[in-house]
Order: C-alpha cells, then sequence, then structure tokens
C-alpha cells in the first residue's frame, strides 16, 4: 500500500538481495573533450569500471559549465548523446549517463539530472494546491524496485543520470577508487536518519517506515536525539539530514557510505552565490560514494529530496544511481553527484575457467569448464580481452 507519508509498506519480513543492478556496459560515460580535469577523470573511471570503449563519448563543448538554457542543452549535449547511441548500436543496453564536471548543471529551471531523464524542461507548477512550485506526477522510477534498463525499454527511453565530481580532481580520484573497491563488501556501518531544523525537516515524516525496512535489509539504523549533526562517529554509512550544513569532515565512512542534506542550494556547485550553504559533493570529499542536491530554490517539498526508503533499496543490492533515483519523486530539480555503479550489497558473481587454453583461443565457451560462486543462473558469457 502507498503509506501518507509517500513510501510504500514492502512487507518485508525478511530481505535477500534481490536486485538487478546495471553493470559497466549499461552506463555511457559523457566527456568534455575540451576540460584536462575530465579527461583525467574519464581516463581513470573507464579503467576502474572496465568501461567497453564505445561506452565513452567525448563531446566538443565549449559553454557554460554553470548554466545554460534547455535549447541549447538539447542542441549541444542531449541531441549529440542520443544520436551517437543510435548509431553505435548502443539503445539495447544505455540505461545511465555519467557526466565529468565540465558541464552545465542547471538547465534552465531544471538540472542536468532532470533534463537528461525527462528529455524536457519541466516549469514546476504554482497553484493552491501544489504551492509555489510543485509538480503533479510522480517520476515513473520512484519506488519503482526496478533495475534502470527497465526505463529504456519504453517507448521514450529515460535514462537516469549522475555526475561523477566530488568538487575538485584528486577528491573524485579518490572518490571513484574507494567506490570501486567497496562493490560487494557488504559492509558494517550505521545509517543515520536525522530529523533536520525547522523547514528542512520537512521529510521527517518518512523515517518510521523507512527505519523498518532498512533493518529489516540487515542494515544498522539509527535514528539520534540530535536533529540537525553528529561527529565523531567512525561507522557511518549513511546520512539523511536536514540544515544549512553538516559537518560532513568530522565523521567516518565505511566504504560506499551515502550521505545527503535537506537544503535550498545543496547543488549550487560553482554558483558565485551558494548561501553560506554546504554542497552535495562536500559529502563526497569527506568519503562517501554519492550525494543529492538541487539546483534551484526547491522549497521544502519533501518530494524534491530523497525518502529514507533508499537506505532499504541500496541494502537491496540496487547500486548507488538506481537506489537515489527510486528514493525522490520529483527529481526535475534534483542533481545526483557519485560513482552510479557503486554497489556494495550486491552478490557479484565470479565465474572461474577450469580450462584456459593457451595462444589464441576461438569458439563457444562450454558451460561445463567453468564454475559460478554463486546461486546465480548463468544466462550468457560475454568475454572481454582487456590489453
Amino acid at each position: 500500500f502507498q503509506a501518507e507519508d509517500g513510501i510504500r509498506d514492502h512487507c518485508v519480513t525478511g530481505v535477500q538481495t534481490c536486485a538487478l543492478p546495471i553493470w559497466p556496459e549499461n552506463v555511457l560515460l559523457i566527456v568534455n573533450r575540451n576540460e584536462k580535469a575530465d579527461l583525467t577523470i574519464a581516463n581513470f573511471y573507464r579503467l576502474q569500471r572496465r568501461l567497453p570503449d564505445r561506452n565513452v563519448l567525448y563531446l566538443d563543448y565549449k559553454g557554460s559549465n554553470v548554466e545554460i538554457p534547455f535549447a541549447e542543452f538539447e542542441a549541444k549535449i542531449y541531441k549529440l548523446v542520443l544520436e551517437y547511441i543510435d548509431r553505435n548500436g548502443l539503445k539495447p543496453t544505455i540505461a545511465c549517463w555519467a557526466t565529468t564536471p565540465g558541464f552545465p548543471y542547471r538547465i534552465g529551471v531544471n538540472s542536468l539530472s532532470g533534463c537528461i531523464f525527462h528529455g524536457e524542461e519541466q516549469k514546476p507548477i504554482q497553484s493552491p494546491t501544489l504551492g509555489p512550485g510543485g509538480y503533479e506526477k510522480n517520476s515513473p522510477y520512484f519506488e519503482s524496485l526496478l533495475p534502470a534498463r527497465a526505463m529504456t525499454t519504453q517507448e521514450k527511453p529515460r535514462y537516469l543520470h549522475m555526475a561523477i565530481d566530488a568538487g575538485a580532481l584528486e577528491p573524485t580520484l579518490k572518490m571513484i577508487e574507494r567506490s570501486v573497491k567497496a562493490d560487494g563488501t557488504y559492509p558494517e556501518g550505521t545509517v543515520y536518519l536525522l530529523d533536520g531544523i525547522g523547514p528542512r525537516s520537512s521529510r521527517r515524516t518518512s523515517i518510521p517506515l523507512a527505519m523498518r525496512l532498512i533493518n529489516q535489509a540487515g542494515i544498522r539504523c539509527e535514528h539520534p536525539d540530535a536533529p540537525d549533526a553528529f561527529t565523531g562517529q567512525r561507522d557511518v554509512l549513511g546520512v539523511y539530514a536536514g540544515n544549512v550544513s553538516f559537518p560532513a569532515f568530522q565523521n567516518s565512512y565505511v566504504p560506499g557510505a551515502l550521505g545527503d542534506m535537506l537544503t535550498s542550494a545543496g547543488a549550487f556547485l560553482r554558483d558565485k552565490e551558494q548561501f553560506g550553504q554546504m554542497q552535495a559533493y562536500d559529502f563526497l570529499a569527506a568519503g562517501c560514494s554519492a550525494s543529492h542536491g538541487t539546483v534551484v530554490e526547491p522549497y521544502n517539498y519533501p518530494n524534491k529530496f530523497p525518502n529514507a526508503s533508499l537506505y532499504f533499496y541500496y541494502g537491496m543490492g540496487f547500486t548507488a544511481v538506481e537506489s537515489y533515483w527510486m528514493s525522490v519523486a520529483w527529481p526535475q530539480q534534483s542533481l545526483f553527484l557519485g560513482d552510479p555503479l557503486t554497489c556494495p550489497f550486491m552478490d557479484a558473481p565470479l565465474v572461474e575457467f577450469l580450462e584456459v587454453p593457451s595462444g589464441e583461443a576461438k569458439g563457444e565457451v562450454d558451460r561445463k569448464s567453468t564454475r559460478l560462486n554463486s546461486s546465480h543462473t548463468v544466462i550468457s558469457y560475454a568475454v572481454f580481452c582487456l590489453k
């Protein structure tokens, strides 16, 4: 059923990892070839994540890396990416776009993430029922419990998005490295769900049901008395807060941790005026693998921010990008940041070849000559030669 606080009760009695997360072949890495830092990040990411060569697109983009109108985004970025996907036969596989920092994060009154997903700019509606700037429909991916690939099989494909940007080159490279190492490790950590302060506490109503789901997923979860911040924690798997700032660097994070905060200017990344508010990528620089912020004034609509069920999806084995997108009802103004493929709770199968021929090998793989380390059923093999 759909609860009043916006989270479905999935009636979980004993959760096991059941997600079918996206893999490197499902991600298209989009790079600004004119930015040296972007090239460094792209080279490091594709090697760390072993992206196929055709899953990396270099665009000759020379516009603003802060804000552009939708028409410019459509002509200089969006249509070029769609044409590349079509030309290279990637429609059956791509489910997520990952961008380097050299692209704008605000497109008109929407975010880069929102415009990529919807394929258009959707202006908020002002009305007596919706208030100063709401939306009438939830995202079709919200609370779907489906892999991202389900969004691309529709007549109008919808691509998830995450910006690989921790604020500067070195923090971004470190974020990528620790995120890759986190995959499949089932880290021992605690999710801290904080109420938030004043108008930034609007999403606290999602906490009670989410705590039940998160605990049933086998993840420790606490609801501290301190409503806005805490320091000195050494086992942080998740931070869910609401204030103008959070002492992110005064805590320690386990591999694959997530962290975000409800505040107005959380993704005003390169704006001259950030109104004294903490930026979402500060969580990444402090040790997290993914975060979220809004690129325009969102007011305090809880639907424009992740609800606490984010950590339930994550614990089920979905990737960071899938978990974050599933937890936001109105993502039009949301910017998702981090490594989209981070997946610490996945049951990653390891296939061992028992008979490896010497020299050049041709022909089909005999499944009898392989051994699998999990209960997964192998549907098909794809063999890649890495030089």
